[in-house]
């Protein structure tokens, strides 16, 4: 059975719009991100658009079909034979911090290539 993706797109200046297929746990991990807010009428979610909320929703709904809007050069992610940012920058540090506290897999750490 195939999950639909939670989708991530450009909302109004300075705001991110969240899709996330309605599950108790997706709602959980949601509420989690300082800023949030849902829209009734329209259905989605929508939360600042900084590398940070970035990067929280990237752990947050890590292992889950996730599709991020190109148009969205906030936190590129490195394609297949290329180099991610070094690994010194606050947002890999802070993700490597987030994958360990989290205990993930190894293979999940290097998944996402900035080691």
């Amino acid at each position: 059975m195939r999950t639909e993706p939670i989708r991530i797109s450009p909302g109004e200046e300075g705001q991110l719009i969240v899709r996330v297929p309605y599950s108790p746990e997706r709602v959980a991990k949601i509420k989690t991100v300082d800023g949030r807010r849902w829209h009734q009428q329209e259905k989605h979610w929508t939360v600042p658009q900084t590398k940070e909320t970035v990067t929280q929703l990237v752990v947050l709904f890590t292992g889950e079909p996730t599709e991020v809007d190109p148009a969205l050069d906030i936190w590129p992610v490195p394609r297949q034979g290329t180099r991610a940012p070094d690994s010194s920058s606050a947002l890999f540090e802070q993700l490597d911090r987030e994958l360990r506290a989290r205990h993930y897999a190894r293979r999940t750490e290097q998944a996402y290539g900035h080691w």
